[in-house]
């Protein structure tokens, strides 16, 4: 395969995942697949969330300053166990996406003790690079700190002193997005140019961050160009993925709502006492199935928009690592153990009655 660039690898990548999904579809099984590259997004970045203490000003050991570092640390916690799931799965989901295989609980298994050295690299350097980014920033996270404890309550606020506030959190705002992109960057780096390495040869992490350097190195401008499109495609992916769940999430509501208000002035109002909570009984039940069905439509989209992401990356690197090109190629081919189904026989010239003989077909067919 030649090498793609970041916007050429997008089209065999919807090929792999209608491929991985839709062929066959079964809706149990897409969605599993699709809930499971959810789940490797949410572990792809890990962020330290008590380094934004240093943006607070100086709590001391007091009862706010108590709760605010244990909330934190919970938070911590909490993203450490979405960390393990996450990263495991992030390995499953690219092992998927090559061979074509849609059992999870093997490949799940694989990486219970390479999963580890995987983990220790992302959520170190999430750490240094939060921590860069909170020294940066803590002036102006202060900053905004100050300005709204010194605004007064109750009163209308001098417009001088507003547009001071408002630009604190604009600024506050925009670092914080500096500090995501300055943490996503490099995660992308390892899961899109490292992870190939890792996952498909027996080699240490290191290694394949070398190995992932090397393609990086082998052609900078192309390297470059798809970490800054990627996360500026996925954001527009993001946004009409979103755009289109909200509006048919308001459309089924309204239409819900409607019909929620016919048969109540239809039915219920002759109802009775007992009519009447039956029917609000039914309306409640329904409202939390809607709610059920969405969430599954939200997780099952987002997670197609994050496997077809992945399988960009796939095919950005297939062109750049042979092997990853011989693994996908392979995947394709079809299944040595399913019945092979031999051409038509085309009838002799002795058993069609309306054959006339005719020139001979050329060995040459230029000479024709």
């Amino acid at each position: 395969m030649q090498p793609l660039n970041a916007i050429d690898a997008i089209s065999p990548a919807f090929t792999r995942v209608h491929q991985l999904l839709f062929a066959p579809f079964r809706m149990g099984r897409s969605w599993k697949l699709t809930a499971s590259s959810y789940l490797a997004f949410c572990g792809s970045f890990f962020v330290p969330w008590p380094l934004f203490l240093f943006f607070a000003p100086r709590l001391g050991l007091t009862a706010h300053g108590i709760l605010l570092l244990s909330l934190f640390g919970f938070i911590t916690a909490l993203s450490v166990l979405v960390q393990y799931f996450g990263a495991r799965m992030e390995l499953v989901e690219f092992e998927m996406l090559v061979t074509r295989q849609r059992i999870i609980a093997p490949m799940w298994r694989r990486y219970s003790q390479r999963v580890w050295p995987w983990i220790a690299v992302k959520v170190l350097t999430s750490t240094i690079m939060c921590a860069l980014a909170a020294a940066i920033f803590y002036q102006p996270a202060r900053h905004m700190f100050e300005a709204l404890a010194s605004m007064p309550q109750g009163n209308p606020a001098d417009p001088q002193q507003l547009a001071v506030v408002w630009g604190s959190i604009f600024r506050m705002y925009a670092g914080m997005t500096v500090i995501l992109l300055a943490i996503k960057l490099p995660s992308t780096f390892l899961a899109d140019f490292a992870m190939p390495f890792y996952v498909l040869e027996d080699i240490s992490i290191f290694a394949a961050i070398r190995r992932g350097l090397a393609v990086f190195a082998a052609d900078p401008l192309q390297a470059m160009l798809y970490l800054i499109l990627k996360p500026i495609l996925f954001i527009v992916g993001y946004v009409l993925q979103y755009t289109a769940l909200i509006a048919s999430m308001l459309l089924v509501e309204v239409v819900f709502g409607i019909v929620v208000f016919i048969v109540y002035f239809a039915v219920g109002r002759h109802a009775g006492p007992v009519g009447q909570i039956l029917l609000i009984a039914g309306a409640v039940v329904l409202g939390l199935c809607l709610a059920v069905i969405f969430t599954y439509a939200m997780i099952g989209s987002l997670g197609y928009l994050t496997l077809l992401f992945t399988a960009q990356a796939v095919y950005f690197m297939a062109g750049r690592y042979p092997r990853l090109d011989a693994m996908l190629i392979a995947a394709d081919l079809p299944d040595p153990g399913t019945p092979f189904t031999p051409p038509p026989v085309f009838p002799s010239p002795e058993e069609r009655e309306d054959d006339d003989g005719g020139p001979p077909f050329p060995m040459d067919p230029a000479v024709a």
